[in-house]
This record gives C-alpha cells, sequence and structure tokens, in this order.
C-alpha cells in the first residue's frame, strides 16, 4: 500500500550557512561529491503562488535560483523562498507531503538520498519543461468533430509503440489516439475472438475494463464514424522486465520512478504497463502522475526521461 502521510516540517532559516547538510548529504552517498544530481531527496508536488511573486528555489554552489515547477528535484539544504499567499509542497524520499507555507525561507530536511530514482524524476522534469516539450500544447486532436469535407489524419495511439507489450492477466486498457472522426469503437482481439469493445465514442480516448489476457499476440483496433479501420499489435507475455533493486519500493516517488523507467525499456514498449503502474497515484490525485499520464497517453516522445 502506498503510504498517505503529510508532515509538517516547515523549518525556518536562521543561519545562512548550509555547509553542514550539503556535507552530510555527500557523506550519505559514496560519489555524490562529483555527481550532485545523486543528492535528491525528493521533488515538488505542488505549489501555488501569486502572479506578482514567485517562489524560488536556492541551491548551495548555484548562482541562479531555480522557479518551482512541479517534478522539479529538490536536495537536501535547498533553501525555498516563498512568497506571502504562496505555499508549497515536497514529496521527500520519507514518503511523506512536507507543505511550506509563505511567507517565509524554508530549507529542505535531509531525508534518504534517492538515488536512480532521483536522475529518473530530474530526467522527467527536463523533457517535460524543455523547449521543445510542452504540457498544454498537445499535437493531437482529443475530440473535435470533422466536418462534411475534412480529411482526417490515420489513427495514432502513442502509448502502443512499435513492438508495444504489456503482462498477461484480468485488467483494464486504457487508450487515447490522434486522427480519425467521431464516433469511434475500440475493440481488442486474439485472433479472430473479440475480449472486449466500446462503441459511440465521441472523445479519442477510451477504458477497456476487464480485460482476460493471456500470452500471445493481440490487436487493438478502433474504427472511426467513416469506416476506416486501424489495427494496432499488441504482444501479452507472462512477464515483464525485470525492476532494479533500487525501484522496487511501494513509496510514491519509488512509484513514480518505477513507472518512468518501465516506460523507456525496449524503446517504449512497456508504456501500456508504465501507466497501470501510475494508477493509485493518479486515483489519489497526485499532480506528477498526472503530468507523467499526459505524457504517455497523448505525447510519445522517444524517451520519457533523459539520464544521459
Amino acid at each position: 500500500m502506498i503510504a498517505r502521510a503529510r508532515r509538517r516540517s516547515a523549518v525556518v532559516i536562521r543561519s545562512s550557512s548550509l555547509a553542514p547538510l550539503s556535507a552530510l548529504v555527500l557523506f550519505l552517498v559514496p560519489g555524490v561529491a562529483s555527481a550532485v544530481e545523486e543528492a535528491g531527496v525528493g521533488v515538488v508536488l505542488d505549489y501555488k503562488q501569486p502572479r506578482t511573486a514567485r517562489i524560488s528555489i536556492r541551491r548551495n554552489g548555484q548562482k541562479d535560483a531555480i522557479g518551482a515547477k512541479v517534478g522539479a528535484v529538490v536536495e537536501a539544504g535547498d533553501q525555498i523562498d516563498v512568497p506571502a499567499a504562496a505555499s508549497i509542497e515536497l514529496l521527500l524520499s520519507d514518503d511523506a507531503v512536507h507543505p511550506f507555507a509563505g511567507p517565509g525561507t524554508f530549507v529542505v530536511p535531509p531525508t534518504r538520498p534517492i538515488g536512480l530514482g532521483g536522475r529518473l524524476l530530474r530526467g522527467f522534469e527536463a523533457t517535460f519543461h524543455g523547449p521543445n516539450f510542452s504540457a498544454s500544447a498537445d499535437a493531437v486532436t482529443r475530440g473535435d468533430d470533422c466536418g462534411p469535407y475534412d480529411r482526417p489524419e490515420p489513427i495514432r495511439v502513442p502509448i502502443l509503440r512499435a513492438g508495444a507489450k504489456i503482462k498477461a492477466g484480468a485488467r483494464d486498457l486504457r487508450l487515447a489516439w490522434s486522427g480519425g472522426c467521431p464516433p469511434f469503437e475500440v475493440s481488442v482481439h486474439r485472433g479472430e475472438e473479440e475480449l472486449g469493445s466500446r462503441t459511440g465514442l465521441a472523445s479519442r480516448q477510451a477504458r477497456l475494463g476487464g480485460l482476460k489476457l493471456i500470452a500471445g499476440e493481440h490487436t487493438v483496433r478502433i474504427a472511426d464514424g467513416r469506416h476506416h479501420t486501424f489495427g494496432f499489435p499488441l504482444l501479452v507475455v507472462e512477464r515483464g522486465p525485470a525492476v532494479p533493486a533500487e525501484l522496487r519500493g511501494d513509496t510514491r516517488l519509488g512509484v513514480m520512478a518505477r513507472a518512468l523507467w518501465l516506460a523507456d525499456q525496449e524503446n517504449g514498449a512497456w508504456r501500456v504497463d508504465s501507466l497501470e503502474t501510475l494508477r493509485p497515484l493518479i486515483r489519489d490525485h497526485n499532480p506528477l502522475a498526472g503530468n507523467l499520464e499526459k505524457v504517455l497517453l497523448w505525447k510519445g516522445p522517444d524517451r520519457i526521461s533523459r539520464t544521459e
């Protein structure tokens, strides 16, 4: 079970010296002195700020402050300047949410470094907030009707990349697509047998529930209102990739890091299971999991988390 503890641990800074905290982090993690990214202890889960004043994160040894972003990785000793009427929530490696409300300057407490998970989360932040990637301007259309003379684009399902795989079992399948004209019909087939379907869909997304999937080749078919049908192969297998031991924890950060790792295995073949990994956090309205959900369903970039 994923813990939901919330902890009020805001600490107002009384001294400008953070060297002892930084030294503590470097001591706890071998090799961190040559790789600062190893020192991440959590992420920005959510924040609110007025238009006239911004939350900033100041890091020892860095000249410029960091703006608050959902998913930004924080390190022990970071100073967070929170203006009046603003607030920020951090999800740290202790699996507690640490809320800070302004006005004030707060310090990120030293908790256990998140290692590989931190690198994955930092890589996702860089991709999601990068110059060539916009969360608000999706390149796909989610539900507009087609005019009588429109020539719709072919249907594309970002989460079903070439070689898409999914683990066997009784499960749901959530999909989103671009192209085509409503209404849509979505179905899953094993050979000629139909395992489940949804019909009369006005929007370009659907969840097929209660599918009983056994190992073998399957096909997802999407037909649109103009009688165009597109098929997408989906291979059902007994076992998924072997998850690194570092990512097997059930903390919220651990679950998100595991989903990020899974999303990029075998050139994105496991993105359906990556989304399934996130379902408990999505149901819990976790903002960072919600961002990753959008990427998996609608975007489909070559890599979700750039850790190189």
